[in-house]
């Protein structure tokens, strides 16, 4: 481990030894983008939707799944999510002795345009496809990462020094070894940024069913090529990723009030059929949705 990377594992161990936990995993800071995971044995899937994020790993490994794409990422590496996405994360490697320690930088893509066209990186490059990888940060880029987390010491100085700092962030990641698909996420007429208006749309819509027609207007395509650049970048087609966001809104609803009925919940996100709603529910999480909302209300009993 290199001595800049060792730094920010001190800093990150240090920091979360005895921080207040945000659900299961995560820790939150003074820095609003910036959450940390701390995490002492190998853990269950976790669903999620994540917004355009740096994932770290500071110390252990981690694992996404996004459509059917599996990224695995191990202490020094970073897990890049371009996109509002459904992400299936677990922690692969950990213990009491050297526990999973890990950050996640929400990403500010129009702010990595305006870097990247300061930088000048050819904008003229073949298209990514899926919106998410994984790199392996150099040495210039763990130290930004260091001097954004020492930030934390010093509360006072993070609306004076963050803005700066993120930016520089963004410098790195353009011109290391990743640059050209960074750049090509922050391209505003790239298939990731025209993809993201569509799932802008989904999202202001939510519940109400959607038109594949209305949805590749927001992007700017033709439904078929909608329907082929969607897949690409997401990992999974537009009817999936509405399930997908339906599902996450129906647990979040079961795991808040838990005295909500399965049926009932199912109406709420969308389902015109509840035993549809139950078996996609199952496929996805692994558990009918009244056995979680049971669990639930004996965790609050």
């Amino acid at each position: 481990m290199t001595s800049t990377l060792s730094s920010l594992n001190r800093a990150v161990a240090a920091y979360t030894a005895t921080r207040p936990r945000q659900g299961k995993y995560y820790i939150p800071t003074e820095i609003d983008d910036l959450t940390f995971m701390r995490v002492e044995a190998p853990s269950r899937p976790d669903h999620s939707l994540y917004r355009p994020s740096l994932c770290v790993s500071v110390q252990g490994g981690k694992q996404a799944a996004i459509g059917r794409a599996i990224l695995d990422y191990s202490a020094g590496q970073y897990l890049v999510v371009g996109l509002d996405v459904p992400v299936v994360g677990r922690v692969t490697r950990a213990s009491p002795a050297e526990p999973y320690l890990g950050l996640k930088l929400a990403l500010d893509l129009a702010i990595l345009f305006e870097v990247a066209q300061v930088v000048d990186i050819p904008a003229e490059m073949p298209e990514v496809e899926l919106a998410s990888f994984v790199g392996q940060p150099d040495a210039r880029l763990t130290e930004t990462l260091l001097r954004i987390v020492e930030l934390l010491e010093t509360p006072r100085a993070i609306p004076v020094l963050y803005p700066a700092i993120v930016r520089e962030l963004y410098f790195r990641l353009l011109c290391g070894p990743s640059g050209p698909a960074f750049t090509r996420l922050a391209l505003p007429n790239g298939h990731a940024s025209r993809i993201s208006k569509a799932i802008k749309l989904m999202k202001a819509r939510f519940p109400a069913p959607i038109r594949i027609d209305n949805l590749a207007d927001a992007a700017g395509m033709s439904p078929s090529t909608f329907h082929t650049h969607f897949k690409s970048v997401t990992g999974m087609t537009p009817i999936s990723y509405y399930k997908h966001l339906r599902l996450l809104e129906a647990r979040r609803i079961l795991m808040n009030e838990p005295f909500e009925s399965a049926g009932s919940v199912a109406y709420q996100v969308g389902y015109e059929s509840p035993s549809q709603f139950s078996r996609d529910y199952v496929r996805w999480f692994g558990i009918p949705p009244g056995q979680e909302a049971a669990a639930a209300r004996r965790s609050v009993a």
